[in-house]
């Protein structure tokens, strides 16, 4: 078993090559419970301009696009491949124009300032570098009154670390965010009105700032 979950678990952060397709999918499959919980925590229906970074494999893009029937969805992600599969994922809307794949980062969003209304960051702000950086390019980008929404399944409730999850953080560097501090880093980049949901039964986090 360790011989599967090693290669794919190291794939996490950028899929690539035969163990990126398999994390793709299961990316797809094991986020959709928690983003569908995640996404009815935020208002889409107003939304124009709706950007997902870190897509992976489109299922979040997809969702977002039926969430938010009048606006043009963007998916954006460092990872070729990922970026070939949300394509796939989203054909259809893709040949419509309602939704748009890019490779970029976080802390480099290829969007003119003031231009998103919604910002959504699902189970990847683990492997972002610099988090300040990101979330101020985030702000950067969004409209005033716009939302950035980080949703996260790992938590670090206690603040005891990457202790609660030393399987995975001995394969990958990765940073698994404590709530207060999540809070404290969205506000220092300038977000206020920072509201953290977290689902009654299970350990997801929705950490939502506006701008």
């Amino acid at each position: 078993m360790e011989l599967i979950i090693k290669p794919l678990t190291r794939n996490a952060p950028a899929p690539s090559g035969f163990w990126g397709r398999l994390m793709i999918c299961k990316m797809n499959v094991g986020h959709a419970r928690m983003t569908a919980w995640a996404f009815g925590q935020i208002d889409l229906k107003t939304a124009r301009t709706v950007v997902d970074i870190g897509c992976g494999g489109g299922k979040a893009v997809k969702r977002l696009a039926s969430l938010a029937p009048e606006a043009v969805v963007y998916g954006v992600d460092r990872s070729p491949l990922c970026v070939e599969r949300a394509v796939r994922e989203n054909r259809k809307s893709v040949a419509a124009g309602r939704v748009v794949i890019r490779s970029g980062s976080a802390g480099a969003l290829p969007f003119p300032d003031g231009s998103v209304d919604v910002a959504t960051a699902v189970e990847t702000v683990y492997f972002w570098e610099d988090w300040q950086a990101a979330f101020r390019d985030v702000r950067r980008v969004l409209k005033p009154g716009g939302i950035f929404a980080v949703v996260c399944d790992m938590v670090d409730d206690d603040g005891a670390g990457p202790a609660h999850y030393r399987e995975v953080t001995r394969l990958i560097e990765m940073r698994i965010p404590n709530p207060v501090q999540l809070e404290r880093e969205l506000a220092d980049a300038g977000f206020t009105r920072v509201i953290i949901y977290r689902h009654p039964e299970e350990k997801w986090l929705c950490a939502v700032g506006m701008k």
